[in-house]
């Protein structure tokens, strides 16, 4: 499943819409060169993608890794969502107190810098 949007809406406290939401499901047996042509076909089509900065927000699954290199044409940043995030901050935080450092505060403190090393740290530790 792919979903875009064009950024958040907030409704009320602690309450966020997505803007222009498209979901776009595939089945597990379409191969991911089929589905990333498909998603970069209807970024094109739908956005001037020139004047456009690309976040992938995941849960960082292993196959994500793969979707966000056949979208390199648009140098993607990738993060994960909030609830991953904390997640995988708490598991790699018990055996590495560099990491724990960075992300104390609480999370209304992470910069984009921050999960970009966060993200490259965790991928290192995954394989």
């Amino acid at each position: 499943m792919v979903s875009i949007h064009r950024g958040i809406e907030e409704i009320c406290r602690d309450r966020n819409k997505l803007i222009d939401k498209h979901t776009i499901m595939f089945p597990t047996s379409v191969p991911l060169e089929e589905v990333s042509e498909y998603v970069l076909n209807y970024l094109e089509k739908r956005y001037n993608m020139d004047k456009k900065k690309l976040i992938v927000n995941s849960d960082g699954g292993i196959w994500i890794d793969s979707f966000v290199g056949e979208l390199r044409i648009y140098n993607p940043i990738h993060i994960y969502d909030k609830f991953h995030l904390v997640k995988a901050i708490v598991e790699i935080s018990k055996k590495d107190k560099e990491i724990s450092k960075i992300f104390t505060g609480g999370l209304r403190k992470i910069t984009l810098q921050n999960l970009k090393i966060f993200m490259r740290i965790s991928r290192k530790r995954r394989m």
